[in-house]
């Protein structure tokens, strides 16, 4: 079965997290199964898994990609860490990457080779294998057609462009043929295998009978796949943000509106909320990604609850909740409104070092942590 969970306010995420857990009815000796996507996540369910129950004690955090891992090797011959992670897929092809029977039949890589010290075809070779993770999860269809021997009809490639998807398309088959790894992703055969088992499949498999996956930013299309799929067994449970109640899946900001305006491509299209429309992209996506397949979703709990206070941060909120535009001069700022603050930055280091006085500042004072975003 899999449930999901929306709302554009963290805090009841987190509140209906604890209160599935705590209804979860599971042996004290089996762990449950929280999926996050980063340790200060993972820091602020157990702060408050302790605040709620007096201990945080038998959850499993586990990163969502290293979860899937672990529960197709339950039936899959793997091995106990993907031998495509960058860290150790890194070397492998530095070593590929030093061989000048492989570079020389890529003139773009060797003359960017002739050059590298060993520091910086290591940093290359870092990158590669960084990229490949992401073909993996996030283009397969890529990968099969290198397999094949075939392009993979990359759309906008310039001649550079082109170069680049030859020697890493040989790139992969070599090192696939190096591993002797299968065609097909290992699920493939993990939910052949499940079928097999029959009902009880869960049982024999040592599958968890749930797993929650806690806010995440972003849900690869072939984790999610794996996801659907896996909650015909058992329960998964999404929980994720929406910033806005209302559906704004076609909204686009003003240069892209008018870019599809005068190819007559703007149909359903409209501005909606600048700034969702501006920087909530990623979100959009993630989102329509969820709905994509509204069959395999057996239940949908969605709650939005609209931000307190007159401050410009909790109307701005508002806004975006309910899918509007704040009118030019609409909002009179009181005097001590500094909810919102924009500080210009030259580095990192300069960003967190305001980060740091500010936070210092709003403990100083005694605000609550709710009422100010800094950007």
């Amino acid at each position: 079965m899999l449930r999901l969970t929306l709302s554009n306010r963290f805090e009841f995420l987190l509140e209906s997290l604890l209160e599935s857990l705590a209804e979860e009815a599971c042996s004290p000796l089996t762990a449950q199964q929280v999926i996050i996507p980063s340790t200060a996540l993972r820091r602020r369910v157990e702060l408050t898994c302790a605040d709620h129950q007096g201990i945080c004690a038998n959850i499993d955090f586990s990163y969502l990609a290293q979860w899937l891992w672990k529960q197709i090797g339950q039936l899959v011959d793997i091995q106990e860490e993907s031998p495509f992670s960058p860290a150790l897929l890194a070397w492998r092809v530095f070593e590929r990457l030093g061989d000048r029977r492989f570079t020389d039949d890529h003139p773009r890589l060797a003359r960017y080779l002739r050059d590298a010290d060993p520091v910086m075809r290591l940093e290359l070779a870092q990158r590669c294998a960084t990229l490949i993770e992401h073909y993996i999860t996030y283009r397969p269809h890529w990968l099969a057609a290198w397999s094949d021997g075939k392009r993979a009809s990359i759309p906008g490639l310039d001649a550079g462009g082109a170069e680049d998807e030859a020697w890493q398309s040989a790139l992969w088959r070599c090192i696939t043929a190096e591993l002797g790894t299968p065609r097909q992703h290992p699920a493939v055969a993990f939910f052949r295998r499940i079928k097999q088992l029959g009902a009880d499949a869960p049982a024999q498999a040592g599958l968890p009978t749930s797993a929650s996956v806690f806010c995440p930013n972003t849900l690869p299309p072939l984790y999610l796949d794996i996801l659907r799929q896996l909650s015909r067994w058992i329960d998964i449970r999404i929980f994720a943000l929406n910033p806005c109640r209302e559906y704004w899946f076609d909204v686009v900001d003003k240069k892209r509106l008018s870019y599809l305006a005068a190819r007559k491509q703007d149909s359903h299209q409209e501005v909606g909320n600048a700034l969702l429309a501006a920087w909530g992209k990623q979100t959009q996506a993630h989102i329509d990604l969820l709905f994509a397949d509204d069959d395999s979703i057996t239940e949908e709990d969605s709650v939005f609850l609209p931000a307190g206070g007159e401050h410009l941060l909790a109307r701005l909120q508002n806004a975006i909740l309910d899918l509007r535009e704040l009118a030019p001069g609409s909002i009179e700022l009181a005097s001590d409104d500094r909810s919102i603050e924009v500080h210009v930055c030259h580095s990192l280091t300069r960003e967190l070092e305001v980060l740091h006085d500010q936070l210092l500042a709003q403990f100083a004072a005694g605000d609550p942590p709710d009422r100010k975003s800094v950007v």
